[in-house]
């Protein structure tokens, strides 16, 4: 048993990950338009990884999984694992439950875990799906977990989603994606941060998706609405 095993990570099972996958490349491929860049900001598989991105609607995680390409864990909230035959294939396919009504400590632990041993993580730092597309404040506690496991931190934007399925809505409407990965922040010589520097931190690592949110929105004359509210 491998050490992120006796924290309580489920491997990723290759055979439903392949399943869901080949499922994803349909849907966000053919149902919707699904435009990938900033790929290259990717490290290489092997390298610990944290994902931060907005969080404006429930195809953001199937979408982001489609656009990372390559397995990987990401939080979902523990009410949607243990949904019949769904839940089972979230875990399967890399979700680490998360109750966001209180600390965490579980998952806090499989998060740690898993970078230990070398794998990426997908998490949104606000914690929740935004209800009008706003990107709220981000809690630092992404910043300390990669500090601790020594983790890289790729900013990411998701642009279109809010606009075909934002919350409260049953059914996504069709139409075009956009997800983009910026340049990886690395935290050497960041060894003790006080609370303020992992606050500015995470501030920092905000701004980035906003301004990666900012040039798709020029590029695609689609507005956003986390720019039309106070950065």
């Amino acid at each position: 048993m491998t050490q992120a095993e006796r924290a309580g990570v489920r491997p990723i099972d290759p055979r439903a990950y392949a399943c869901v996958m080949a499922v994803l490349r349909r849907v966000f491929d053919g149902y919707f338009h699904t435009h990938v860049s900033g790929r290259e900001h990717l490290p290489a598989p092997g390298t610990p990884t944290i994902v931060a991105s907005n969080h404006v609607s429930n195809l953001d995680v199937f979408a982001m999984g489609h656009a990372v390409a390559q397995p990987g864990y990401f939080l979902s909230k523990v009410e949607a694992t243990r949904l019949p035959l769904f839940g089972r294939v979230l875990l399967s396919v890399g979700a680490i439950p998360a109750n966001r009504d209180k600390r965490d400590t579980a998952a806090l632990k499989q998060m740690m875990a898993a970078l230990a041993a070398g794998h990426l993580i997908g998490l949104a730092p606000e914690g929740t799906r935004s209800p009008d597309g706003t990107l709220r404040p981000y809690d630092p506690g992404f910043i300390w977990l990669a500090i601790r496991t020594g983790a890289v931190v790729v900013p990411a934007a998701i642009h279109g989603t809010h606009a075909l399925m934002p919350k409260g809505a049953r059914l996504p409407r069709r139409g075009d994606i956009w997800i983009r990965f910026g340049a990886p922040m690395r935290f050497e010589g960041e060894e003790r941060p006080t609370r303020e520097r992992l606050e500015a931190l995470a501030e920092t690592a905000r701004r980035r998706t906003l301004a990666l949110l900012a040039d798709l929105e020029a590029e695609t004359g689609l507005p956003n609405p986390a720019l039309a509210a106070p950065a």
